[in-house]
């Protein structure tokens, strides 16, 4: 049952009426775009985390973490998305199914993590509030 809701889904997104709709070209060029400033923002993040010693380690881990998958999503997800939509421009249906499949993995693994890490900033953020001082301590 899975598996043909998920055919049909490939199927209409990579057979679907858009073809040669001009908004498919605006589309992917803000996500090239986003692509690439999601890339470097995130690496730059990373540099400005390298020099700051003001944070907890531990908490200084936990946005290395952040800044790492949304790096990735940068550097894998949107490329894949940006290659599945130039292939539907293109009408390359079974390169459109593949970039389903690798852009449904790597979107659904990399917002899990993100999703795990932010919970784990949040509960670090609230035994820091609830500590106070200790919380170096502990």
């Amino acid at each position: 049952m899975k598996e043909e809701l998920y055919e049909i889904i490939q199927e209409i997104t990579c057979t679907s009426s858009l073809h040669g709709n001009h908004y498919m070209y605006l589309i992917t060029a803000l996500n090239v775009v986003l692509a690439i400033t999601s890339s470097l923002g995130n690496a730059l993040i990373l540099v400005a985390l390298q020099k700051d010693s003001s944070l907890h380690l531990p908490s200084k881990l936990m946005f290395r973490c952040l800044t790492v998958t949304d790096l990735c999503v940068g550097l894998f997800s949107q490329p894949f998305y940006v290659i599945q939509l130039m292939s539907i421009i293109h009408e390359e249906v079974n390169l459109c199914y593949t970039m389903v499949s690798l852009n449904e993995v790597t979107s659904s693994f990399f917002c899990g993590v993100s999703l795990f890490t932010l919970t784990a900033i949040s509960v670090d953020r609230l035994v820091a509030l609830r500590l106070g001082l200790r919380y170096t301590q502990v």
